[in-house]
């Protein structure tokens, strides 16, 4: 999977009909692609668009909502490539796990503008933002399938789910980061070989959960009180992906 070039900017995105909400993000993840976050805002993303300072406002009442709006949009793209990959490898336990961190490698390649603000930016999934999080929920939990699916077919041994499904996020998302950003390739991680070094990667990872996790201070996760009703909305979320998969051939 080849990084791609990233198309130059407009020096203006037009807007001349259709859905302003939708304009603003696609203006916005265009900004994004030459110019720091710190310097996007509603104003810039309006005048790129050829529409009054005023009009932005009537889709999101300030930047941090646009924010949320973006970075829902790329948990969306996400699952897709997550549940793609679940569907097709569901019979065949062992790639399970493989396919998963796969399509959020593809992710983090193929929508980088996306995955970048989704790291950097200071909106993070909350009640705050309810669809973000009810989006961010929802992912969270087919990783978490996965990951039962798994130990159920003995890929990876017993244990919370919860805390191996953390694992495996931090493992993908690490090395993602790290190559979208270009950090890889002094240590010999390139177009052709990043994908067979993901896989090394989950080997390892599925090889070191053989057996339940040692607990360290009784760490568990959702154990605080902020992160109870994170819990709550992740448990609806787990029975939403459920009845998904059910009504799917």
């Amino acid at each position: 999977m080849k990084r791609k070039a990233k198309p130059a900017s407009k020096s203006s995105e037009s807007y001349h009909h259709g859905n302003l909400r939708e304009t603003l993000i696609r203006g916005a993840l265009k900004f994004l692609e030459k110019n720091p976050l710190e310097s996007l805002s509603l104003n810039t993303l309006a005048t790129r668009a050829g529409v009054s300072q005023a009009a932005p406002y009537r889709h999101f009442k300030n930047r941090n909502e646009l924010l949320a709006a973006i970075s829902q949009q790329g948990f969306e793209i996400k699952m897709k490539y997550m549940m793609e990959s679940f569907l097709k490898n569901r019979s065949n336990p062992k790639e399970l796990l493989h396919g998963c961190a796969q399509a959020y490698f593809k992710m983090g390649l193929l929508h980088p503008q996306h995955f970048k603000l989704m790291l950097t930016s200071t909106v993070c999934p909350s009640p705050e933002y309810p669809e973000l999080e009810k989006t961010a929920a929802m992912t969270f939990a087919l990783l978490k399938k996965v990951v039962e699916a798994s130990q159920k077919a003995g890929v990876i041994g017993p244990g919370d789910p919860y805390h191996k499904s953390m694992h495996c996020w931090a493992v993908v998302n690490g090395f993602t980061t790290l190559y979208v950003e270009g950090r890889l390739d002094w240590l010999g991680v390139n177009d052709d070989n990043a994908q067979t070094a993901l896989r090394v990667f989950i080997d390892q990872f599925i090889s070191g959960n053989q057996s339940p996790l040692p607990a360290h201070s009784n760490f568990k996760v959702f154990s605080t009180t902020e992160a109870e009703g994170s819990l709550e909305r992740l448990k609806m979320a787990e029975v939403a992906i459920e009845q998904m998969i059910d009504v799917i051939p």
